[in-house]
């Protein structure tokens, strides 16, 4: 059975939510992960980031977090959990931004050529 990118990513937040003890710290992550597949816009943003993101680069940050809990290292472990959600969130913060700003270009370009229209109909009128 071939297991595509995103059902690891997923197998591998929930196997150690669960592995932590912890139920609340399960149900967060298995609420972020439903938010992501069911909410549009985290759904439009975190296309956009696997798009340009390299998936080594989220395989090595893995790698982090798992080393941490194989040498039974908590503080290690927090830190490289820590780490790899905070390049996702600026990563998020990057293409949001990127989006608005395409957007802002978009709607500038469209009021700029309505008004050169209206002009150039005003001046032929």
């Amino acid at each position: 059975m071939q297991i595509n990118t995103q059902d690891a990513d997923r197998e591998f937040h929930l196997t150690i939510a669960e592995a932590s003890g912890n139920a609340a710290v399960k149900h967060v992550v298995e609420s972020l992960w439903q938010i992501r597949t069911e909410v549009p816009a985290v759904q439009e943003v975190h296309s956009a980031i696997c798009a340009v993101e390299k998936a080594s680069d989220r395989h090595l940050e893995h790698a982090d977090v798992l080393n941490a809990l194989r040498e039974r290292d908590p503080a290690a472990a927090r830190q490289a959990m820590q780490a790899h959600f905070r390049g996702l969130l600026v990563s998020m913060i990057d293409v949001t931004e990127e989006k608005a700003i395409e957007d802002l270009k978009k709607k500038t370009t469209e009021s700029r050529q309505r008004y050169l229209t209206s002009i150039a109909h005003s001046r032929s009128a």
